[in-house]
C-alpha cells in the first residue's frame, strides 16, 4: 500500500495557487474531480488520454486511488484528515 500512496501523491498535487487549492493531476490544471466525473459519465481511459494529451494512465489511476482514500475519511479523526492532506500535498515555494 505504501507504494500506491507514493504513486498517488506524486501524481496528484494540491497547490493553493492552482485551481484554488483543489487537487489536480501533476503539473496541470486538470482537476481530479473532472477526471472522476468524466469516468462516472462513461468516458473511457483512452478517451480521457485523447482529450487531455498530457494525462497518463498512471494519472487516471492516481485519481481513482485518491478518491478511494477520501471515501474512508468518515472513519478518520480530524488529525488523520490533516495528515492525509499533507501527504497528498506538494506545495510550490
Amino acid at each position: 500500500m505504501l507504494e500506491k500512496e507514493k504513486s498517488t501523491s506524486s501524481r496528484i498535487t494540491i497547490d493553493p495557487t492552482v485551481c484554488h487549492g483543489k487537487p489536480t493531476t501533476r503539473g496541470s490544471r486538470l482537476l481530479v474531480t473532472t477526471v472522476l466525473e468524466l469516468l462516472a459519465g462513461g468516458a473511457s481511459w483512452p478517451e480521457l488520454r485523447e482529450d487531455y494529451p498530457g494525462l497518463e494512465t498512471e494519472d487516471i489511476q492516481a485519481c481513482l486511488e485518491y478518491a478511494a482514500q477520501l471515501a474512508h475519511l468518515s472513519e478518520l479523526e480530524n488529525a488523520q484528515v490533516i495528515e492525509l492532506n499533507q501527504q497528498m500535498m506538494r506545495v510550490w515555494f
